[in-house]
């Protein structure tokens, strides 16, 4: 008899198992061929499908299902995980402690996310507001050294209140808005809240209005309308 395992009962390992049991069906029948699938949890995670999680377009109970469901009934499915492959007695050593032989080895384990052995990789642990401190920090020569040149060959010619108003820009809308706006997307997701900064000319066309005295266009309200009703309905959609 032919044993053929398969390790992984992903995507690639699922449908594997199932194409040989149907190409193979009359051997199996004859009892010449027998598969095998070893998975360590025992259920099927569609992960194509985390993607549409993060757009809010589906849930993630809904992409998980039983392996035993979606394999063909000659199948054997074994719930455990594989230690080790000993290829010269073509053996297979599972973490009960079970030894699986085989004729046939099907590596589908697919691949684990390890960002933390990736050089000068930003870990996900890092935040928002971490990174944009630390951006701060490593730019600050280049950035100091530009606006002195800057400063030392065309001068300062500013007031007080553009000054006050550059401050203000600087330290609170780029600064210290970072920590509510991260805190945000953490919260509601990218896909979600990302779209409420469209707003911003909207709101940046009413305080000049209210503040400065700015005269604002019957076709100024009329776009900005137009861009709150967009948001409007990218928030509802799913």
């Amino acid at each position: 008899m032919d044993r053929i395992v398969i390790l992984g009962g992903g995507v690639g390992g699922t449908l594997t198992a199932n194409l040989l049991a149907r190409r193979l069906g009359d051997r199996i029948a004859r009892g010449e061929v027998d598969i095998t699938l070893i998975d360590a949890q025992g259920a099927h995670v569609y992960q194509p499908g985390f993607m549409y999680i993060a757009m809010g377009g589906e849930r993630e109970e809904r992409l998980s299902r039983p392996e035993r469901s979606l394999l063909d009934a000659p199948i054997n499915l074994i719930v455990d995980t594989a230690v080790r492959i000993a290829e010269a007695a073509r053996t297979i050593v599972l973490a009960s402690g079970a030894i699986l032989p085989y004729d046939y080895l099907v590596l589908a384990t697919g691949s684990r996310i390890v960002p933390e052995e990736i050089p000068f990789y930003v870990r996900r642990l890092t935040g928002g507001w971490q990174v944009i401190c630390w951006a701060l920090v490593l730019s600050a020569p280049l950035t100091a050294t530009v606006a002195g040149v800057a400063a030392a060959t065309t001068g300062l010619h500013a007031g007080p209140t553009a000054w006050l108003g550059f401050a203000y820009v600087s330290v609170v809308s780029m600064f210290l808005g970072f920590f509510a706006w991260y805190a945000g997307l953490a919260r509601g997701g990218v896909a979600r809240v990302g779209q409420i900064q469209l707003a911003q000319p909207v709101l940046t066309l009413g305080w000049s209005a209210l503040l400065l005295g700015e005269s604002v266009t019957v076709l100024t309200v009329g776009t900005a309308l137009a861009v709150l009703a967009s948001v409007a309905a990218t928030q509802r959609a799913r």
